[in-house]
């Protein structure tokens, strides 16, 4: 295993005046940061740009640090991890004032998630029994914040995913449709929404 060395503080690496994660958040969601649960907006940022480093480098509180010598890349690829998360739209998880708008997606492998409608979301996993006919009342619970994730679950980016529902406390759960009819769910997905796979 390779020595670790320093490779910079969040300040070196972020593009902007902040010293510390904390301050960057806080200077995204400006006058509004007290409609947010910041500690956890943070702490799911700073695990999405940890995600999207290289698996030899890491994010640790504030500081950066990787294998001895140094890479030549090492800025460009960090900034490139920090670039690519959305703070803006992650922030939308974490808003106590959050709109009525619940997005259900599914992934290939059937696990589903919820979305407050843009590219990140909660995944809650592979549907297991339990989980059946649930996504009404999660959506509900989740928009009442009666429903809050565990502190390890991370979120996830799902542009990838097929949009299954949508939910609103006006309309209740609206199921997606392909244009041929049939429902864009798949196994996993129908299961979670109470609806039959055709």
């Amino acid at each position: 295993m390779s020595a670790q060395t320093h490779y910079g503080s969040w300040n070196n690496h972020n593009g902007g005046s902040t010293v510390i994660v904390e301050d960057s958040v806080a200077e995204v969601l400006g006058e509004f940061a007290g409609d947010y649960d910041i500690p956890a907006l943070v702490a799911a940022y700073r695990a999405l740009i940890d995600a999207a480093l290289p698996l030899e480098i890491s994010l640790c509180g504030n500081e950066f640090y990787g294998p001895y010598p140094v890479r030549p890349d090492a800025a460009e690829v960090i900034s490139d991890a920090i670039e690519s998360v959305d703070l803006a739209a992650l922030a939308t998880l974490f808003d106590r004032e959050r709109g009525d708008l619940v997005h259900v997606y599914e992934d290939n492998g059937g696990s589903v998630y919820l979305s407050a409608g843009n590219s990140y979301a909660w995944p809650l996993g592979p549907v297991t029994p339990d989980m059946h006919g649930r996504a009404e009342q999660d959506a509900r619970t989740w928009f009442a914040s009666e429903w809050k994730p565990s502190d390890n679950l991370t979120p996830e980016n799902v542009e990838d995913c097929e949009l299954i529902a949508m939910w609103s406390a006006a309309a209740g759960l609206v199921i997606e449709h392909h244009a041929n009819g049939l429902p864009a769910a798949g196994a996993g997905g129908c299961a979670y929404l109470g609806t039959e796979l055709p």
